[in-house]
């Protein structure tokens, strides 16, 4: 059997022919039925006029079937699309343009309704789509549910560093920083969530919300946070001795939570600081602005926050501003009682918490950012903490459970590395300034992953 696929005369007429001359079959549908030879032969079969053949010549276009007219002078050369624009553009007729023109002086040429077929067609863009959520971000009737998912969606396509500068380009920062400021629950977060990912490793994102001054709208977003954050603990301190002294009054046993004292998490403040972090790392200038906002103050405060993501977050970026951005060094150790702070967060049972805050002990005195004159009045101002006495406190119980097998796998392990090259700088006569030998830097990496955690001897024998 010989199975029908088609018919080269779409009539009814044809189609009818040859449906009627096919055997019934129970298994088969209409039109898909196998044709014996016999009946195939008695079937109509009509084929299209010649005049309607296209001609090729060792596969080059010689005559256009379809139109009846010769083919184009213009090839099309190379499959990039900038090279089938040249072709349609070679290929159009003027006739063609004068029409178009024709109809947009009328006013039946409307580019947007072409652009939706395309959108159709070939499925809506990455950037249409981030127009498209902008609208519903800067509508005012907007409810906060759907501005979260738009920003939420949003986040996800700036992922990639193409659609991040698209949403420059379309003017979405400024709207989305507006977000940060607003009192619908959830908006604030899910904008910084847009603004960290669209500007995080992103140099040209950095140098537009430099523009833009983002630093600054950052501290300024952060330290009203921390204030509304300490009103909202006294609040809750002071209603709690209220009740507490009434309840002694009255002889009546109030029991007292382990947490009556504290407020809330300061929910935001770790959002906004990751994308502090995005902008200023990397970038000088912004380091900068960070520095004449009184941002380092505000950091070396939030390194004391009872929030442990606030503090884990804070000393990250503050160990590394100490490691490349000249200054910084300088504007923490104006903070009044900074360096306690620091010393107390290396104190911390968190790994993370722990291993960042004698980063910025470290870099303070060791950093590349930092100049000979600072590294010497960081140590100054260490000593004067008494930061030496806590480290050695810290060295002597690292030592005793490294001598009782107590060092576990959540222990980290560069924190004895931190301390014994700390305590070497704070105990030693030689100065600080001048910078490191030519030959360091290029050993140094080599030299850091071939080191060891120091021995319990010798961590004892430093203490």
């Amino acid at each position: 059997h010989i199975t029908a696929l088609g018919h080269m005369d779409s009539s009814p007429q044809a189609d009818g022919a040859a449906v009627a001359a096919a055997p019934a079959h129970d298994n088969w549908t209409d039109g898909m039925r196998p044709m014996s030879t016999a009946s195939f032969a008695g079937a109509q079969v009509r084929e299209h006029d010649p005049s309607k053949t296209s001609i090729y010549t060792q596969g080059k276009l010689v005559r256009d079937g379809a139109t009846g007219a010769p083919a184009s002078a213009v090839p099309l050369e190379g499959n990039s699309l900038n090279d089938l624009l040249k072709w349609s553009i070679g290929n159009t007729r003027d006739a063609d343009f004068d029409e178009l023109r024709a109809r947009k002086e009328r006013g039946d040429f409307d580019p947007a309704a072409y652009r939706d077929f395309l959108d159709t067609i070939l499925g809506e863009g990455d950037v249409v789509t981030m127009k498209r959520l902008l609208k519903v971000v800067m509508d005012d009737s907007s409810e906060a549910a759907q501005v979260v998912g738009a920003l939420e969606e949003m986040e996800y396509l700036v992922e990639s560093i193409d659609n991040a500068n698209d949403l420059l380009q379309i003017g979405g920062l400024r709207p989305v920083i507006a977000c940060l400021r607003s009192a619908a629950d959830g908006v604030p977060s899910a904008a910084a969530g847009v603004l960290a990912t669209c500007i995080q490793n992103n140099p040209k994102a950095q140098d537009a919300a430099q523009v833009v001054g983002l630093v600054a709208t950052l501290v300024d977003l952060t330290r009203a946070c921390v204030e509304r954050h300490s009103q909202v603990r006294r609040c809750l301190c002071a209603n709690m001795q209220h009740q507490q002294a009434a309840a002694e009054e009255s002889a009546i046993a109030l029991p007292t939570p382990p947490c009556a004292c504290r407020a809330p998490s300061q929910g935001i403040v770790p959002r906004l600081l990751y994308v502090l972090s995005a902008c200023v790392r990397g970038h000088a200038d912004a380091a900068r602005a960070l520095v004449g906002a009184d941002g380092v103050e505000l950091l070396v405060s939030l390194a004391s926050s009872d929030d442990v993501r606030v503090r884990r977050r804070t000393l990250f970026l503050l160990s590394a501003l100490l490691r490349e951005a000249p200054g910084v060094a300088a504007a923490m150790r104006a903070v009044d009682r900074g360096a306690r702070t620091l010393v107390e967060s290396s104190r911390m049972d968190d790994p993370e918490v722990q291993n960042h805050a004698l980063a910025c002990v470290l870099y303070s005195m060791q950093g590349e950012a930092v100049d000979a004159a600072q590294r010497e009045a960081c140590r100054e101002w260490w000593l004067a903490a008494r930061a030496t006495d806590e480290l050695r406190d810290l060295a002597m119980r690292l030592a005793a459970r490294l001598q009782m097998g107590e060092i576990s796998e959540s222990d980290d392990p560069t924190v004895p590395l931190q301390i014994t090259k700390i305590l070497a700088l704070l105990q030693s006569a030689e100065p600080l300034g001048g910078s490191q030998p030519a030959a360091a830097p290029a050993a140094s990496a080599a030299q850091a992953q071939a080191a060891q955690p120091p021995t319990a001897p010798q961590m004892l024998a430093l203490a």
